[in-house]
């Protein structure tokens, strides 16, 4: 009790040491102000810039001062930069929400403004918070558009980010060889401007690299390479993140004791300048280490910490490890129950963030840029070659002439071509597809192998209850992947024209009453009114199964995203040229960005329902399949929080 005392009271003499301390700076500072507003400015944001990393809190006094004085005096020139400059220090303090709204703000203005470079900036910064959420091929959208806005304005600071920015996106994508490229040149770049503190950072990265390769005497050498530079320019933070890293290389070696010392330092040092990503991410390691030592609760309480801190500040990479080492922490005790609910949480907080990673989108993102300077070299050409043609009226008749051709044929090759590039685009389409596909097979799959994994190996360990409660969760897994393979398989023979098309006259209202019935079960268990409406009186001349597949479909996706007391109702009505269905919920609903995607192939949108029911989005393109095979259309209309509506047409045969 005394030690917990003794604790908390260093803590509180921390933080009054650290408040008491910031207000002398800041004050020492604040009265050597200059009588020119737009040089005090100036004065405040290098003070602010100074500070970021060793003491955030007193960078975001200077900040906000910075602010205050431009709003009074009206020098809206600055604000870009200071906007990036106060979400620089909330991405430090761990408010990455508040940092991206000054880094929008930032955008937006830098564009009024055309200040080329904080636009290339903001962009920077946006890489850097798209890093930190696991976004990675947004981050590498964002860092090309910085890379070449720099490049055109030969500003070699703003260069030298984006090729760092661009090898750490590469390491968290695994291509060691790409990244070691950008980093190598974003390490000449930035001797030659004697940038130390960012040598120091890139010459991080490129230890991290070999680290990861396995090669730790390498990676430890440019280790020791940047803490030198570190120790010449007193960059505190720098070492701190070097002794973290070097932790990493004694845990991976099983040398505990070193790896033990190596994250406490870290952790306090992050703790006394508030850094929050740094908190985080030495509490998961902190704990590992516990966890191998034995020393579970002293485990338990850093994942927790650092589950909390994640989830409140937005890293998402770092709430996903601790739900990892929380499920791990739990398989030890032999507390197989909560370490199933931690791992399903792992795993689904990595689907979510990885789902969203379109490596085709990646990779043509690369591509662009590593074709970038090719194309900057053969527009200068042609403005040479123009500009000598100009020169003489009989060559520049000539040049219109050849022009003329030229368009003419690349006008006949491209509608040549129109069809086959018409061609690749559906096919890419579909590779994106079974891509999707073969990821939303592999995690059910990963979950039964998990389940069946444990139950061999623990089987003596486990109550009856866990073990019924293990084969129910087998079972639905077993009937969420058969489900999703006879939706794939209906998908498969309406795309190549093997669904037998027998359009018969039939009353709808007996095929909504069938739904109804197969549902209905469903429906009470969830608490959910399922009701149809349609009218007797409507007779309809199409293929009977096939209706009767696009209403189940559409009835199971309502019930999946309606809550206890809602309701799922199916209508119908009848115009002189066509039959309108609508099934209708009171569901949680979609954004409209998620409404415009829904029916398309190339892109991800499954979300789990209200009650964790997974599904993979396969029977809403089936459905559009079957509704394309009676010449017919399907949308779907919907409101967050109120519902959505999933409506098709069939014309009236004549």
């Amino acid at each position: 009790m005394k030690h917990k005392t003794f604790v908390k009271n260093i803590i509180i003499w921390s933080i009054l040491v650290t408040i008491l301390s910031n207000k002398i700076v800041a004050a020492t500072i604040y009265v050597q102000t200059d009588q020119n507003p737009k040089n005090e400015v100036n004065k405040l944001l290098d003070s602010c810039w100074h500070y970021r990393t060793n003491n955030p809190l007193l960078a975001l006094d200077f900040g906000n001062k910075a602010l205050n004085l431009i709003e009074k005096n009206e020098l809206t020139e600055l604000k870009p930069k200071t906007l990036n400059f106060l979400g620089v220090v909330e991405r430090k303090l761990g408010d990455l929400s508040k940092s991206h709204d000054y880094f929008m703000q930032a955008l937006d203005l830098a564009n009024v403004l055309k200040d080329s470079a904080q636009i290339g900036y903001t962009y920077n910064n946006l890489t850097d918070y798209y890093i930190k959420k696991a976004s990675y091929s947004i981050a590498l959208e964002n860092v090309l558009i910085s890379y070449q806005i720099f490049k055109n304005l030969n500003h070699k600071i703003g260069m030298a980010y984006s090729l760092n920015y661009l090898g750490e996106i590469y390491i968290h994508h695994g291509d060691y060889n790409k990244a070691l490229k950008y980093l190598e040149e974003a390490s000449v770049l930035r001797l030659a401007i004697d940038d130390q503190r960012g040598y120091s950072n890139t010459i991080v990265n490129i230890g991290v690299i070999y680290y990861n390769k396995n090669d730790f005497e390498t990676a430890r050498s440019y280790y020791g390479k940047a803490i030198r530079v570190n120790n010449k320019i007193n960059y505190k933070k720098g070492n701190a993140t070097i002794l973290s890293l070097i932790g990493d290389i004694h845990f991976a070696k099983h040398n505990f004791i070193k790896a033990l010392s190596s994250f406490k330092g870290t952790l306090q040092m992050a703790i006394s300048s508030n850094d929050k990503a740094g908190i985080i991410e030495n509490s998961n390691k902190l704990g590992l280490v516990y966890l191998k030592l034995g020393k579970f609760s002293l485990a338990k309480k850093l994942f927790e910490d650092a589950l909390a801190i994640a989830n409140e500040s937005g890293h998402l990479d770092q709430e996903m490890l601790s739900y990892l080492y929380l499920s791990q922490y739990n398989a030890e005790l032999k507390q197989y129950e909560a370490s199933l609910q931690y791992l399903n949480k792992y795993i689904i907080l990595k689907d979510s963030i990885y789902s969203n990673e379109n490596m085709g989108r990646f990779a043509d993102l690369q591509t662009l840029f590593e074709t970038q300077s090719k194309e900057m070299e053969n527009k200068i050409l042609k403005k040479e070659v123009s500009f000598e043609k100009t020169t003489n009226s009989y060559l520049l008749i000539i040049s219109v002439v050849v022009i003329i051709l030229i368009l003419v044929l690349v006008s006949k090759y491209k509608a040549q071509n129109r069809t086959n590039n018409l061609l690749k685009e559906l096919n890419d389409s579909k590779d994106k597809f079974f891509s999707i596909l073969a990821h939303d097979l592999k995690n059910p799959f990963q979950a039964l192998m998990g389940y069946t994994d444990m139950l061999n190996d623990e089987f003596d360990e486990f109550s009856n209850e866990e073990i019924k409660n293990s084969i129910k969760s087998l079972q639905k897994i077993s009937h969420n992947v058969y489900d999703l393979l006879e939706g794939v398989l209906e998908w498969s023979r309406a795309q190549t024209g093997r669904m037998e098309f027998n359009p018969t006259l039939f009353k709808l209202s007996e095929e909504a009453n069938s739904v109804i019935q197969l549902y209905n079960q469903n429906a009470m268990n969830k608490g959910i009114s399922l009701t149809s409406e349609v009218n007797e009186s409507i007779n309809i001349f199409s293929d009977r199964n096939m209706i009767k597949t696009i209403i189940r479909n559409l009835v199971a996706n309502g019930l999946k995203f309606t809550n206890n007391g809602g309701f799922v109702k199916i209508l119908a009505e009848k115009t002189k040229n066509e039959i309108k269905v609508i099934v209708e919920d009171s569901g949680i609903g979609m954004n409209q960005n998620v409404v415009d995607n829904l029916f398309r192939i190339d892109i991800h949108h499954s979300t789990t329902g209200t009650e964790g029911e997974v599904g993979t989005g396969v029977g809403l393109m089936l459905c559009y399949e079957l509704v394309k095979h009676h010449n017919g259309k399907i949308w779907a209309e919907s409101q967050l929080g109120v519902g959505s509506k999933f409506i098709f047409t069939l014309p009236i045969e004549k």
